[in-house]
C-alpha cells in the first residue's frame, strides 16, 4: 500500500472532492471547463523529474509537456496495470503537464479495487487519512485568491447516487475530503476508542441508570424523530427528556414510539412551540404526577415519580422555560412544585431548558435560579456550555439534584438534531434488565407447498375414518396432520427483534460520523470554515435521510403490490396506529393468571350481582324456562359436502392469527386436495353424534387494552383465539342455522344486528326517520340508549339453551350446541407467559364464529318485554324511545320507567347488566318545543339519569334538533386529524398507494352513514368539503393559495353534496330492488300503487305529505325527490354496478 503527501499553494487554494462511485458503473467522463476526473490508486509527493523516473518503466507510456512553465507544486499519479490513463496537473495553473496511457482493458481498470489508503497533507490542515473499499475519483480545481467572506458556501445542490457522480462548488480543502466516512484527521496509531469519546455508555456504566435531556426544536419533524431515536438507542438512556417538542393534538403517541420505551408527554395547546415530553425504557415504572404537571404563562412542567425494583423511587421533572418569559416564573410556579415533591421525601432530580445562562450568573434570571437552588438545597451539576453557536457559548440545558450522592458522572454530548447540545447524568442507581421478549410461533422459513402437499399424499389419512367418536378421530387427525407440519414448519421459540431505522444505511451512519467530527472540530476551533462544513454535512444527512426513508418505503411498496396484508404493514409503518411497544408491561405468569381468573369469573359475579339488584329493588327475575310443547318447525344439522367445506376454507383469511395448536389457516389450505375428505367426514360425524370435539373448545385469550390502567383486569377486552378447525365446523353450523332464521322468520323484528340486509345505517334510518316524522307533527321524542356490562361474558348456557330450544330446534341440534357451550376452558396469554387453564361456566368466547349468533338468539325476546315503547336492537345496543305531545310529558315518562322496570326484570333473569354510567338519555324535538320542554329524569334501580344533549349511537352523534353539527364537528376533526398524519409522510407514498390510505383512512369515515345525516346544514357540508378539499392537495400535491377544483377534476372526485346525493341514490336504488331491510323497502312506493290516476309521473315515487320542513328530512322524502329528479336512462338500470358507475358520470359532467 504506498501513501504520499499533496503540498498546496500557498497562493491558491486547491479543492480536492472525493466521491464513491460503483465499481461497476464507473467510466472516465469528460468534465466541461476546467474541471477534470483522475481514477488514481495512491498518490505521491515528487518532483517532475521524479515523476518521470517513476513512470519510465511503463513500456507504452507517453509524455505531453504543455508550455515551459515551472510549476509551483505538481501532483501526481503512480499508476499500476489497472488503470488506463493518469493525468498530470499543474497546482499554480490549469495545465496539464502529463497524460499517461496504459494498454489495459477498461473492465479490468474499475474492477474489486480494495484496501485503498491515501495520506494527503494539505498546508494549514495537517494530515488527512481516507481508505475505501471501492473506486474513489478526486477532481482537481484551482481558485486563485478566494474570498470565504463573500462566498454563499454551496450554491449547489448536490446529488449522491451510487450510480453518478454529482458535482458542486466547494470552498474549504479539507471539508470534501471528509465526505467519506472512515476520514480521519491528523491520524495516528489506531487506538481503541475511550468511554469519553463514545458518549455517556460505557461498560462501567453500563448497568447504571442514565438520563438525558435534549431541546430537539420539534420532535413533529420525522427527520428529528429519527435522529432522537437514533441517539435514545445508541447511548442506551434509561430515561431522555425532551423540551420544545412543538407536538399538538395532531401528532399521536405511536407516530413517536421508540421500540421498547413509553413515552409521556405535555403539550402546550394555546400557541405553537413549546411541550415537552419523556421517553422512559418499559423495564422501568413510571406514574404522572399530574397535581404538579402544570403550564403556567409558557413555563412547563411535567412531574413523574419513578419506581425502581429493589430501589428507591425518585421524583423526575422535565420543565421549560420560553426565553421571553419573566423569570419570577421560577419563584412563582417552579419552586412551589418543587416543595411539594420534596415533600415525598424522594430524591428529585430535573431536566430542561430553563433559559437561565447559568454561565453569566449576573444575569437577572441566572440569579434567580441559583436562588431557588440554594434555597431549596438543589444543585446544578452542568458546568458546561450546552448551546454553542459560531457567535455564543451559553449553558441554559441544566440537570438539578436534590442530592449530589445520587450523580455518579455527568457531561454534554454536542447534538446536531437542533442548536443545543445533550446534557446527561448516570445515576448511582442499578438499571433493571430489560427482558427479552420471546414469541412461539411456526417457522416457514423453509416451507414449501409442494413439498409439503407431497408429503401429506403419502399419510394414510384413511385410519381417521376407523373410528367412530369424533374426539378419537380427531386425535388421530391431530397427530398424523402435526408431525407432518412440524417437520416442514416446526415451532420455534424467536427472540424478538426489531430495526427501529430500517433506511438508515451504514452509508448513512458514516455520513453522519462525518457530521459529528465537524461538529467537533467547529467547537473546538470556532472558524467559520469549519462551521461552514458543519451546517453543510448536518444538512447533507437530513437530506440523505429523507431520500433513504422515501427509497426504503418506495421498494417495500413496489414489492408488496400484490399482497394486501404486506402492503398495510409497510402503510403502517409509515402511519402507525398501534403502539410497538408491549401491550403489558408487567408480563408475568401471575398476572396472566389474574387477568384468566377475573374473565372467567365474570359470569357468575354479574349473575350474583343481578340477583342482588331484583332482591333489593323488588324486581320479578323470573328465567326463561323451555316450553313443553317442541316448535312446528325444528332445525336439525344436515351433512355438509366437500364443496361446501371447500369452500368455507378457501374463504378464511390467511392473516389470522392461529389457536393454541399453532396451526395457521395457511397450510390448511395449501393441503386442502388431500386432507378435504377427511375434514368433511370429521364435521359430519360432529354434526350426527351431536358432539363438539373436547380439544376444540380450549381458548387462547389475548387481553386488549381499553380505556384506563392496562395492567387491570377489568381495563382489558378478552379476545379468544380458537383453532382453525373449530371456525370451520362453526362457519358451516352458522350457515345452516342462521339460514333457518332467516328462512322462518324467527328473529325479532326489532333486531338489527348479524342479520343479511342489514347495518348500523338502516337501523339508524329507521330510528331517525321516526323522531322526524314526529318532530314534523309537533312531537316530543325521548330515547334511551341502554349500555349492558360485559354482555357476550355474562350469557348463562342454560337459559341460551332453552331460548334455542323455544325458538326451534331439535333435540340433536341442541344436544351438539349443548355440547359446543359447555365443558369450554380458556388460556390468558400475555407476552411469552401463559396462565393457567381454567374452566367457562358462563358467556360465549369473542372471536367465534357462533359468539355472535349466539347472542342475537339470547336477546331476541328483549323487545317483547317492552309494552309502551318502541325498541329497537342492534346486537347488544338497544334503545327504546316513545313520541308525544309537550302536555303529557309526565304521562310518557311514566311509561319509560315502567318499561325500564320490565326491562330491568328481563335482564335479572336472563343474568344481564346494564351499566348506568353508560346510559343515556336524549329528548329531539324543534327548538321551539324544546325551549319549552321542563327537566325530568329517567329512573334506573340504581341511578336517576338527567338527559343529556349529544349521545353517540352506533357511531353518529345524535343531538335534539337532529341538526348533526356536533357529529359533523367531530368526523371533520378525526378525518384531519388522519390528515395531517399524511401529509406529514405523502413524500414516501406513491399516487396509487396515498389514494387508497385516503380512502381507507379519511373517506371510509367522513361519508360513514351518510344517508343517516345528509340533510344537514349547507353550513356543515361546507365544513366536510374542507376535508375533501386538504385531501386532494395532499394528493396531487397543490401549493396553498392554487385552486383545488382542477385537482378534484383530475382525481374525478364529486364534491361533498354530489357524494351525499349519490349514496342516498345507491340506497334509495337499493330499498326498490330490496336489497334493503323491509321497513326500508316499505318506505318508498311509486304514483301507481298510491291511486289509479293515468299521469306523465305514474312511475315516479310517491312523495310523502310533510307539515313542516323538518317532515322533508326524512329519508323517506328526500329519497323519492332525488330519485324522481334523475334521468330516466340511469333509473332504468337493473344492475347496482352499472347505476353506480352512470350515476357517477352524470354528477361529474353536470
Amino acid at each position: 500500500m504506498a501513501s504520499g503527501h499533496v503540498f498546496v499553494s500557498s497562493l491558491n487554494v486547491l479543492v480536492i472532492s472525493l466521491l464513491m462511485l460503483c465499481t461497476e458503473c464507473c467510466a472516465h467522463e469528460n468534465v466541461t471547463g476546467q474541471e477534470t476526473l483522475v481514477c488514481v490508486r495512491s498518490l505521491q509527493v515528487c518532483d517532475l523529474n521524479e515523476n518521470k523516473e517513476n513512470l519510465a518503466g511503463h513500456s507504452n507510456a507517453g509524455m505531453c509537456h504543455v508550455g515551459d512553465c515551472e510549476p509551483d507544486c505538481i501532483i501526481s499519479c503512480r499508476v499500476s496495470s489497472h488503470v488506463e490513463q493518469a493525468i498530470v496537473f499543474s497546482a499554480v495553473s490549469d495545465v496539464v503537464v502529463e497524460i499517461i496511457t496504459l494498454n489495459c482493458p477498461k473492465e479490468t481498470a474499475f474492477s474489486r479495487l480494495r484496501n485503498l489508503e491515501i495520506c494527503v497533507y494539505l498546508s494549514g490542515f495537517g494530515f488527512v487519512r481516507f481508505s475505501e473499499r471501492s473506486l474513489i475519483c478526486i477532481r482537481l480545481h484551482t481558485f486563485p485568491h478566494w474570498d470565504y467572506t463573500h462566498k454563499r458556501y454551496l450554491r449547489r445542490r448536490l446529488n449522491y447516487s451510487s450510480n453518478n457522480v454529482a458535482t458542486f462548488n466547494p470552498s474549504i480543502v479539507s471539508l470534501i475530503l471528509l465526505r467519506c466516512g472512515d476520514v480521519e484527521t491528523q491520524p495516528g496509531p489506531v487506538r481503541e476508542q475511550t468511554s469519553t469519546e463514545s458518549g455517556c455508555y460505557s461498560r462501567k456504566n453500563e448497568r447504571k441508570i442514565k438520563v438525558g435531556h435534549l431541546n430537539v426544536r420539534s420532535l413533529k419533524n420525522r427527520i428529528h424523530h429519527t435522529l432522537v431515536k437514533e441517539t435514545v438507542l445508541l447511548h442506551k438512556f434509561d430515561i431522555f427528556t425532551i423540551s420544545e417538542s412543538w407536538l399538538d393534538n395532531t401528532v399521536s403517541d405511536t407516530e413517536l414510539d421508540i421500540l421498547g420505551y413509553a413515552l409521556y408527554r405535555q403539550d402546550r395547546q394555546i400557541s405553537k412551540g413549546g411541550g415537552v415530553c419523556v421517553f422512559v425504557k418499559n423495564n422501568i415504572k413510571v406514574s404522572l404526577l399530574p397535581d404538579i404537571s402544570a403550564i403556567n404563562n409558557g413555563f412547563q412542567q411535567l412531574w413523574l415519580q419513578v419506581q425502581l425494583n429493589k430501589c428507591k423511587s425518585l421524583v423526575l421533572c422535565v420543565a421549560y422555560r420560553p426565553p421571553n418569559s419573566l423569570p419570577s416564573l421560577l419563584t412563582d410556579y417552579f419552586m412551589p412544585n418543587v416543595i411539594l415533591a420534596m415533600s415525598k421525601c424522594k430524591d428529585l432530580i430535573v431536566l430542561g431548558d430553563l433559559n437561565c445562562d447559568m454561565l453569566q450568573e449576573s444575569k437577572r434570571e441566572s440569579r434567580v435560579l441559583l436562588e431557588v437552588c440554594s434555597n431549596l438545597n438543589l444543585h446544578q451539576i452542568i458546568t458546561v456550555p450546552t448551546r454553542i453557536t459560531d457567535n455564543t457559548q451559553t449553558l441554559i440545558d441544566v440537570i438539578i439534584t436534590s442530592n449530589r450522592n445520587l450523580i455518579s458522572s455527568s457531561d454534554v454530548l454536542l447534538s446536531s438534531i437542533s442548536d443545543h447540545s445533550l446534557p446527561y447524568a448516570v445515576l448511582n442507581l442499578k438499571s433493571p434488565r430489560c427482558k427479552p421478549t420471546y414469541v412461539t410461533v411456526r417457522s416457514f422459513k423453509t416451507y414449501s407447498k409442494e413439498l409439503f402437499v407431497n408429503d401429506l399424499s403419502l399419510v394414510p389419512w384413511h385410519i381417521v375414518d376407523t373410528f367412530d367418536d369424533v374426539n378419537d378421530k380427531l386425535d388421530v387427525f391431530n397427530k398424523l396432520f402435526m408431525d407432518m407440519l412440524d417437520v416442514h414448519a416446526p415451532v420455534k421459540r424467536i427472540k424478538l427483534k426489531s430495526r427501529p431505522n430500517p433506511f438508515v444505511t451504514s452509508e448513512i451512519r458514516a455520513l453522519i460520523k462525518t457530521r459529528d467530527t465537524w461538529h467537533r472540530k467547529a467547537v473546538r476551533s470556532n472558524d467559520n470554515r469549519d462551521w461552514n462544513g458543519y451546517r453543510f454535512f448536518r444538512q447533507e444527512v437530513k437530506k440523505e435521510l429523507r431520500a433513504a426513508e422515501k427509497e426504503y418505503v418506495r421498494s417495500e411498496l413496489t414489492l408488496n403490490s400484490g399482497n394486501s396484508r404486506s402492503l398495510w404493514k409497510t402503510i403502517n409503518k409509515c402511519l402507525p396506529r398501534k403502539s410497538c411497544s408491549s401491550t403489558h408491561e408487567l408480563n408475568s405468569v401471575k398476572l396472566a393468571n389474574t387477568f384468566n381468573e377475573y374473565f372467567t369469573s365474570l359470569g357468575s359475579s354479574i349473575a350474583a350481582e343481578t340477583c342482588g339488584i331484583a332482591t333489593d329493588f323488588n324486581l320479578e327475575a323470573t328465567c326463561p324456562q323451555r316450553s313443553i310443547t317442541p316448535p312446528e318447525t325444528q332445525f336439525c344439522f344436515r351433512e355438509v359436502s366437500e364443496t361446501e367445506v371447500a369452500n368455507v376454507v378457501s374463504n378464511l383469511p390467511a392473516n389470522k392469527a392461529a389457536g393454541p395448536d399453532k396451526l395457521p389457516a395457511r397450510v390448511i389450505k395449501d393441503g386442502l386436495s388431500v386432507i378435504l375428505s377427511t375434514i368433511t367426514s370429521m364435521i359430519n360425524c360432529s354434526f350426527t353424534t351431536s358432539n363438539f370435539p373436547q380439544e376444540r373448545k380450549i381458548a387462547e385469550v389475548i387481553p386488549i387494552p381499553k380505556l384506563g390502567d392496562k395492567e387491570l383486569a377489568c381495563n382489558n377486552r378478552p379476545i379468544s383465539l380458537l383453532p382453525v378447525m373449530s371456525k370451520i365446523c362453526e362457519r358451516l353450523a352458522h350457515g345452516q342455522y342462521n339460514n333457518f332464521l332467516c328462512s322462518e322468520g324467527k328473529l325479532s323484528a326489532h333486531q338489527n344486528g348479524n342479520r343479511k340486509l342489514h347495518s348500523t345505517e338502516t337501523a339508524l334510518l329507521k330510528v331517525t326517520d321516526d323522531i322526524l316524522k314526529a318532530m314534523d307533527e309537533k312531537l316530543i321524542t325521548i330515547m334511551v340508549l341502554i349500555d349492558f356490562s360485559k354482555a357476550f361474558d355474562s350469557i348463562n348456557h342454560e337459559t341460551l339453551l332453552n331460548k334455542l330450544w323455544n325458538i326451534g330446534m331439535a333435540p340433536s341440534a341442541l344436544k351438539w350446541f349443548s355440547s359446543y357451550l359447555t365443558n369450554r376452558s380458556q388460556k390468558v396469554r400475555l407476552g411469552e407467559f401463559l396462565s393457567q387453564q381454567l374452566p367457562l361456566s358462563h358467556g360465549v368466547p369473542q372471536g367465534s364464529i357462533l359468539g355472535p349468533l349466539m347472542f342475537t338468539v339470547y336477546v331476541n325476546d328483549l323487545p317483547s318485554s317492552v309494552v309502551n315503547c318502541k325498541p329497537e336492537c342492534y346486537v347488544d345496543d338497544s334503545k327504546l324511545y316513545v313520541s308525544f305531545v309537550l302536555h303529557d310529558l309526565v304521562s310518557a315518562i311514566g311509561q319509560i320507567n315502567k318499561d325500564l322496570d320490565q326491562l330491568c326484570s328481563w335482564c335479572c333473569g336472563n343474568s344481564l347488566l346494564i351499566n348506568p354510567e353508560k346510559t343515556k338519555v336524549l329528548a329531539f324535538g324543534t327548538c321551539q318545543r324544546l325551549q319549552q320542554l321542563p327537566g325530568f329524569s329517567i329512573k334506573l334501580p340504581s341511578k336517576q339519569i338527567e338527559p343529556t344533549r349529544v349521545a353517540k349511537d352506533l357511531g353518529v352523534h345524535l343531538d335534539s334538533c337532529l341538526s348533526y353539527t356536533h357529529h359533523v364537528d367531530k368526523t371533520v376533526s378525526s378525518c384531519m386529524y388522519s390528515l395531517f398524519q399524511i401529509n406529514r409522510v405523502k413524500h414516501l407514498l406513491d399516487r396509487k398507494t396515498l389514494l387508497l390510505v385516503i380512502h381507507s383512512l379519511v373517506f371510509s369515515r367522513l361519508f360513514y352513514c351518510s344517508s343517516v345525516w345528509s340533510n344537514t346544514s349547507k353550513e356543515n357540508v361546507k365544513k366536510l368539503q374542507l376535508v375533501q378539499n386538504f385531501a386532494a392537495r395532499i394528493v396531487v400535491g397543490l401549493r396553498k393559495y392554487d385552486h383545488v377544483s382542477p385537482a378534484l377534476k383530475e382525481l374525478k372526485w364529486l364534491n361533498i353534496t354530489d357524494q351525499l346525493y349519490l349514496r342516498d341514490a345507491v340506497l334509495v336504488f337499493k330499498s326498490l330492488h330490496h336489497l334493503t331491510p323491509y321497513y326500508l323497502s316499505e318506505k318508498f312506493k311509486r304514483n301507481s300503487e298510491v291511486h289509479s290516476r293515468v299521469t306523465r309521473n305514474v312511475n315516479d315515487l310517491h312523495l310523502p305529505l310533510c307539515r313542516l320542513v323538518t317532515g322533508q328530512r326524512t329519508f323517506s322524502f328526500r329519497g323519492a325527490k332525488l330519485w324522481n329528479s334523475l334521468p330516466p336512462e340511469i333509473k332504468s338500470e337493473q344492475s347496482l354496478k352499472s347505476f353506480k358507475h352512470k350515476l357517477h358520470k352524470h354528477f361529474l359532467t353536470s
